[in-house]
């Protein structure tokens, strides 16, 4: 039988990107305070910076993002939500320093494989990874 947090952290990871954005970054806190030191923190992080994103606080998206970057176990895909918040943060010199830690882990990595990693996407997400895309080289 699964936790109480376990239950909520696959809640959380699973589609941050659709569905109501601030109910997600509620979810994405209690699972951080439950779990401060779960294997899938950046995960969880990542999911919150996307939400972040689709509520307009990119800043904020901007800094959670850097906070997942630096889980010793952060994946590619979590390191794309990281420099897309970063370059919608006018932060796109940092943005870049992502997508070259990206290229080292996937060469081809570009916006249709980070899509593509996800089931759906809100056309609010979609619209800022579209537009900050080909500042950072993502495009």
């Amino acid at each position: 039988m699964l936790a109480k947090h376990e239950v909520l952290r696959w809640d959380v990871v699973d589609s941050p990107q659709i569905g109501s954005a601030s109910m997600r970054g509620d979810g994405e806190l209690q699972a951080m305070a439950l779990s401060p030191h779960d294997p899938f923190l950046c995960a969880i992080q990542g999911s919150y910076a996307m939400a972040l994103l689709r509520l307009g606080r990119m800043e904020e998206a901007a800094k959670m993002g850097l906070l997942a970057s630096r889980q010793h176990n952060v994946h590619k895909h979590i390191l794309g939500i990281t420099a897309i918040a970063l370059a919608a943060a006018g932060r796109e010199e940092e943005a870049r320093d992502q997508i070259a830690r990206i290229r080292r882990l996937d060469g081809n990595y570009d916006l249709a494989r980070f899509r593509g990693a996800f089931m759906q996407v809100s056309e609010d997400f979609a619209s800022v990874a579209r537009s900050v895309a080909p500042r950072i080289g993502l495009a």
